[in-house]
């Protein structure tokens, strides 16, 4: 298997078809930006109302979060109409649109692999096709997140003291150790749901025999992660380096000119910004689908030879059998004595 290869061609499949990212990954990648942003935010500022590490110890952030949107919502009837609808249905849209987009984006993928005439729009049907499924698997995987892992072990630490971060380092990174493990072994399970049009059980069954079967890939399975890790670390340094423009530029034009001008420059600068961090992981997610889509093709085409099938390019003749029955070298196979 060319790895280099299949890689070029996901990069080709991706330039060429930079409709799937505006249509399928961009809004997925600003969910998963905007969340990573609020995320960080939210550690850093429970982790500073907490007083883990200065021992002065208050209410916590969420209690006071949960507390200014009461008197938000209270003091302000009118804005509520609209937020709260805002709110609800950008919950809505990450946890429906996501599972829909991904589904959709494997199957335009690997048409055009195959050298399929297709219509953006069929992606609609694609979607909807293996939506139920898919949701299901994400729910499924949702225990194995990093993020939930690393939130669960952040609100153990701000809830006791840091003197436990010493003792539950260890089984942190343990149970990092095992989700990364099994994030490779249902590594194919989505692809198993979309193009094989398999339940979820059966599709994350398959997706371990694919990479138990063919443990010889391992390297291949390997570069991948390190790619998808790559992606990831690219996410990680926008998701800080959003706040960061945002808080620097802000701060420093309210200093030298009048802070509202400031803070509207400020969120500018942030906004563009996270559009184009959003972009960029865009690109990565259509380019790193392209190329588990093609390992996902190639392997599975590769059937597994029982004891009874027969390969006949490399059938022995009748000639080589009854020398091999009668060479002294080669005598063990008849089960006789040399």
């Amino acid at each position: 298997m060319n790895y280099r290869h299949i890689i070029a061609t996901a990069w080709h499949i991706t330039q060429g078809n930079k409709r799937i990212i505006k249509w399928y990954a961009f809004i997925p990648a600003m969910i998963a930006t905007g969340l990573g942003i609020l995320e960080v935010l939210y550690q850093i500022m429970a982790f500073k109302k907490s007083g883990v590490f200065s021992g002065e110890h208050g209410e916590s952030f969420a209690y006071d979060l949960v507390k200014f949107a009461g008197s938000f919502f209270e003091n302000h009837h009118s804005a509520s109409f609209i937020i709260i609808p805002f709110i609800i249905i950008i919950i809505f849209l990450e946890i429906l649109f996501p599972p829909f987009a991904k589904a959709a984006s494997i199957q335009l993928i690997a048409r055009i692999y195959n050298g399929q005439k297709i219509l953006l729009r069929d992606g609609v049907k694609y979607g909807v096709d293996s939506f139920f499924r898919m949701l299901g698997y994400a729910a499924a995987i949702k225990f194995c997140s990093f993020i939930l892992i690393f939130s669960i072990f952040a609100f153990v630490v701000r809830s006791t003291n840091v003197n436990v971060l010493k003792i539950l380092i260890i089984p942190f990174l343990i149970v990092l150790f095992i989700t990364w493990i099994i994030g490779i072994l249902l590594t194919y399970t989505q692809y198993f749901i979309v193009i094989d049009n398999l339940k979820v059980a059966k599709s994350m069954w398959s997706s371990v025999k694919m990479v138990l079967y063919y443990w010889e890939h391992t390297l291949l399975l390997i570069v991948l992660m390190i790619f998808i890790g790559a992606r990831i670390i690219l996410n990680a340094i926008f998701v800080l380096a959003i706040p960061a423009i945002i808080i620097v530029s802000t701060t420093y034009l309210a200093a030298i000119t009048a802070e509202r001008i400031g803070l509207i420059i400020g969120c500018i600068l942030g906004g563009i910004s996270f559009i184009f961090a959003s972009y960029i992981n865009a690109v990565a997610d259509v380019w790193a689908m392209g190329v588990w889509v093609i390992t996902f093709l190639k392997l599975s085409n590769e059937k597994e030879k029982g004891a009874r099938d027969v390969d006949m390019e490399n059938l022995p003749t009748e000639e080589e059998i009854l020398k091999a029955n009668f060479d002294p070298n080669l005598i063990e196979l008849t089960g006789e004595e040399k």
